[in-house]
């Protein structure tokens, strides 16, 4: 594949198309990208699904910037998107749930994910699990203090809502891990409770001293990570098995006889 896809339009009334359904019909999509930004995320779900995908997002601006940089997006809102009734092979959502005003939104927007998708959902977000034992020492994880972080989603939050999406039948299967373990407070992402909001890395020259903790007897990651499957023998399914090898399974509504078979397939 080239290294930019077709550059779109910011809306779809722009480029002659009524709806997400239509624009999919016209061109080779296989994957939607909620809250693309200007469209990084685009670019590594392309590699990851091995297809082109599509990214919408409500900021006019960073839909722009995607496009001038060749990147199909367009302005959108992942709220109401699944009602023209288009389906992808997977949707994903890349640090993008933490941007929703509040969990209830997100749980909606999880929903009608899995309702939009004939292979998988994906979800990458910040870890806001250890907040409240972090603070107990003195400490916060950065992205935890952002204005832009209005939900913090936690893994059980995931966990409970990918449950449900299983009872309910849209999805076969789900599972819930974390990325990149962060071991104790030496951590660049862990910053001193007085440090101010809205900040990147930790530099003592900027954000003050930190406690100094012993490693974390809690769980502590950069990342949480949420699948949910239509078949666990899909094509996203075994790259996304193939992803987590390297992170930590929280909790999964596959037993360990259909987990070991899968990932020795």
């Amino acid at each position: 594949m080239s290294e930019k896809l077709e550059a779109a339009p910011v809306n779809l009334e722009s480029s002659g198309e009524t709806n997400l359904s239509a624009l999919k019909r016209t061109l080779d999509i296989g994957f939607l990208d909620l809250g693309c930004s200007a469209g990084d995320s685009l670019l590594k779900g392309r590699e990851m699904w091995q297809c082109n995908g599509v990214g919408i997002d409500l900021d006019a601006a960073k839909v722009t910037r995607a496009v001038e940089e060749g990147r199909l997006a367009f302005q959108a809102d992942a709220r109401t998107i699944h009602e023209d009734g288009a389906s992808f092979r997977v949707v994903q959502g890349v640090h993008f749930l933490e941007h929703l005003p509040d969990l209830e939104t997100a749980l909606a927007v999880v929903a009608s994910a899995a309702r939009m998708c004939s292979e998988a959902i994906f979800f990458r977000q910040p870890w806001f699990d250890a907040d409240e034992s972090l603070a107990s020492i003195g400490l916060k994880l950065y992205w935890s203090d952002w204005t832009g972080h209005p939900n913090h989603m936690s893994a059980a939050d995931l966990v409970k809502a990918l449950e449900a999406l299983v009872a309910e039948g849209p999805l076969q299967h789900f599972a819930v891990w974390g990325c990149d373990p962060i071991r104790s407070s030496d951590h660049p992402s862990v910053h001193p409770l007085s440090s101010p909001m809205d900040q990147h890395q930790y530099e003592e020259s900027a954000h003050g001293p930190k406690p100094l903790a012993e490693p974390f007897d809690f769980p502590v990651y950069r990342e949480c990570v949420a699948a949910g499957f239509v078949s666990v023998t899909s094509s996203a399914a075994i790259e996304i098995r193939e992803q987590a090898k390297s992170w930590h399974l929280i909790a999964s509504s596959m037993s360990p006889s259909l987990q070991q078979r899968l990932l020795s397939a």
